[in-house]
């Protein structure tokens, strides 16, 4: 639910007949699932029963196909979709790239070096990083605990 548009109460003229638009344009986005489930399960009741489905032409007969087959589609996707959604709502076991100290400080250095070529002046970017304090203050243990936030 949108939470932050002003209530239908608070506006008038233009702007309440606007909301009232995108309202019913929501509900009729909203209510797409449920409409493909009913025209699927009559699709596949007519189906079963052995009605014809007879149209005046070609045409109509080709645009009820197609609004048949993305119906089911509609149909199949929104389990997919749950399906997918409990999965990626599950973490897994998180790994560190680097798992020893020797590994962390190698990546270290070779950021610091990266940042070195890619700047040209190394000193003004680690001054930047702690917000212009001079490089005389800042210690090699400060620059750790950075690269280990970053890193993590």
């Amino acid at each position: 639910m949108i939470n932050h548009l002003p209530k239908l109460s608070q506006l008038s003229g233009d702007g309440r007949i606007a909301m009232l638009i995108w309202k019913f344009i929501i509900y009729v986005i909203q209510s797409i699932t449920l409409i493909a489930y009913a025209h699927t399960v009559y699709l596949f009741y007519s189906i079963y029963q052995g009605y014809p489905i007879i149209f005046s032409g070609l045409i109509s007969q080709s645009i009820y196909a197609m609004t048949a087959i993305w119906m089911v589609a509609e149909v199949v996707w929104l389990p997919w979709y749950y399906f997918k959604l409990q999965k990626l709502q599950v973490r897994g076991p998180v790994t560190h790239y680097s798992q020893n100290t020797t590994s962390r400080e190698d990546l270290l250095q070779q950021s610091l070096e990266a940042l070195k070529v890619a700047t040209g002046d190394l000193k003004k970017v680690v001054e930047g990083w702690f917000f212009g304090a001079p490089i005389e203050t800042i210690h090699r243990g400060n620059l750790k605990q950075l690269g280990c936030l970053g890193i993590l």
